[in-house]
This record gives C-alpha cells, structure tokens and sequence, in this order.
C-alpha cells in the first residue's frame, strides 16, 4: 500500500511540476491579466471611471449630456464584461484540475510508467500549441481589425466625436484603444478556448478512455469532463445573452449603433466560438461512447443469442430441462443488464438538463427578441 502511494506521489510531483509551469498565453503579460482577474477588472474600472467623470461632470469638458444616464445600455455592457472576465477567469484555472483529474481517477485507463509517459507527451503537446504565437496572433489581430473596420464603417468615431463635443469625443477614443486592447485578449482567449477544446476531442483518439455505464453520475463517470467543457462555453453563452439585451430592450438613442455592434459581435464570434467549442470538445467523445455501447451491446446479444439456443436445444425430447432452466435464469439477468436497461451514457452530461437550459422561455424570448429586432433594422 505504502509503495502505491509512493508511486501514485511521484506522478503526482510530475504533472504538478508541469503544471506550475503552465502557460496558457504565450506572452507573459497576457497571462499575468488572464491568471488574476483583478488586472481586467481593473482595466474596466478605468473606463468606467472615465464615464462616471464624463457622467457627473459634464460642464467640464462642455458635453451637453451625462453619458451613463443618458445612455444605459453602456452600464449593461460593463455589467456583461465584467461577468464574463470573471467566468473565464475561473474556467482558465480549472484546465489544471481537470486533466490531473483525468490522470489521478484513472479515467485514461490503470497508471502505468507507459501512460504516464504517453499523457506527459499529450500534455506537452498541448502546452507547445498553445506557446505558438502564430494561431492567438492570427485570431487577435483580425478581430481587432474586423472590429476597427467595422466601427470606422459605421462611423462610429465621427458619431463619437460629434455627440461628445471635442473633450468628451478625445476620452472616448481612449475608451476605444482600451476596447480594442479587450477584443485582442478575446482573440488569445477564443484561442486558448479552442485549442483546449481540441485537445480535449483527441483524448479518445490517443487513450482509452474508460467509461462506466452505471456510475452515479449518469454520464459513465465523466460528468467532470463535460462540465469543465460546458464551463468553457458558459462565458460565451452569458456574452451571448448580454449582448442580445442591448437591441431587445432599446435603452437609448445608441439604439441602432448598439445594435449593429452587439449583432456582429454575437454571430462574427460568440455564436461560432461557442458551437465549435461544443463540437470540437464532445464529438470526440460521443463518438467514443456510442462506439463503447455498441461493444457493450454486441457482447451482451452474442451472450443472449447462445444462451436462446441452449434453451432450444434444451426443450427437445432429447434435451435436458436443468440445462434449459439455468440457461433461463442466466438469460434474464442478461436481459436485466440490456444498453437500454442500464441507461448505458452516450454523452458526457446529462442531455435532459443542458435541453431545458437551452430552450428554457427566458432564452428562447431573448432570442426571439434579437432577431425581429435584427430584421427591423435592415429590412424595414
């Protein structure tokens, strides 16, 4: 027992080691801003202000209006980015716990020097990709332009400008600088979200991954596995409401800049981030399941098939009846352990539950809400 535990430590010391020098941006100040939330809440703090000062003392800078008051969708908009720093703050420290989780519960298969080695590769692997600056760089720098031009093309710095009078035009352009510096760390998480994602889909096709069709948790003993892929999604998914919010509820007279803005940012990124996350994390793994029920059902017929036969011959004038009723009682405790029976898990959540939270009334009228606003702005 002791030697065990010795061994089951030293792994343990292993990956820890790997992990305390994990990185999952491959700037260092970037993972100092994802690693604590306090430096982004801190940069929102700054904005904030900034509208607070143009709020409260708007003689100064000659603004003829109070800009948190007079336009409250900016305080939705604070309130959605602040929530969701805050979930992907907390999703990026869970990587860690769920791929020591994969390896302590032996979820990849029994612990042995050859998996050990395998997972450390794996997990090496995983760590380069995300170092590679070319992917987070690609992604970050076109959305910052994506956004800049789209902002340029609805006029929204000259609409700024006008409406702020010079002073208050001036501060939101630094607002602005400050916006695009969030879109490029959106574009290093969306990256990270991603090739997380990836790499989750190809545990299948480099372990075994172990699956018990009659765990508690309804999801063959992988329910930590799915929440930490729905928690990566969670933060796109609050995005995604907060930014429908904006057209639906028509706050102020921002109302079609506003709405154009959240409508390309909820389908250009939240929308597609979040599928492909959702698929690139659980196909895989789907796949893996379904294919282990197959396994599971094809042995358990094979069983049921042989032991139908031995009944039959058994039953004949020629046969033997002892035979045939122990080939019955065997036949029913077969049948007892049917895929269908046992409610053998082909995902690795609980469908019911993610159902009712995808079409729960709540999200389906905000949904609803976006869309005739959507097509009210551009086809009426």
């Amino acid at each position: 027992m002791n030697a065990q535990g010795t061994k089951s430590n030293g792994g343990e010391q292993d990956f820890n080691e790997f992990w305390n020098n994990f990185q999952p941006f491959p700037f260092k100040w970037a993972n100092r801003f994802i690693n604590q939330s306090r430096y982004l809440l801190l940069t929102v703090a700054i904005v904030y202000l900034l509208l607070a000062f143009m709020t409260f003392f708007p003689a100064i800078g000659g603004l003829k209006t109070m800009v948190l008051i007079s336009f409250p969708s900016f305080n939705i908009i604070f309130i959605g980015w602040i929530a969701v720093i805050m979930l992907t703050v907390r999703w990026r420290h869970k990587i860690p716990v769920i791929f020591q989780w994969l390896w302590e519960n032996e979820r990849l298969g029994a612990k042995n020097a050859e998996l050990k080695n395998e997972y450390k590769l794996f997990l090496q692997e995983y760590q380069s990709e995300l170092l590679s600056k070319k992917n987070s760089l690609f992604i970050s720098v076109s959305l910052v332009i994506l956004f800049f031009v789209l902002a340029v093309a609805l006029k929204v710095p000259q609409f700024l400008y006008f409406v702020f009078s010079p002073i208050g035009g001036s501060l939101f352009f630094v607002i602005l600088l400050i916006a695009l510096f969030w879109i490029f760390l959106i574009g290093l998480v969306g990256w990270l979200i991603v090739s997380t994602s990836i790499y989750i889909g190809k545990l299948t096709q480099r372990f075994s991954i172990q699956i018990q069709p009659s765990h508690p948790d309804g999801c063959g003993g992988l329910k930590p596995l799915g929440d930490f892929c729905f928690s990566a999604v969670t933060p796109l998914i609050v995005g995604g409401l907060f930014l429908t919010l904006i057209p639906v509820l028509r706050l102020d007279d921002l109302d079609l800049v506003m709405t154009l803005a959240s409508t390309f940012a909820l389908f250009l990124v939240a929308a597609p981030l979040t599928l492909l996350t959702i698929y690139l994390a659980f196909w895989n793994i789907h796949s893996s399941m379904v294919e282990h029920k197959m396994m599971y059902a094809d042995q358990i017929a094979g069983q049921i098939i042989f032991l139908e036969k031995e009944i039959f011959l058994n039953t004949s004038e020629a046969g033997e009846l002892a035979k045939a009723k122990t080939a019955k009682e065997k036949l029913e405790i077969l049948q007892s352990l049917h895929p269908d029976k046992v409610s053998y898990p082909v995902w690795p959540f609980k469908v019911t539950s993610t159902a009712l939270l995808v079409f729960s009334p709540q999200i389906l009228q905000t949904l609803i809400g976006i869309v005739t606003t959507v097509y009210s702005v551009f086809f009426k």
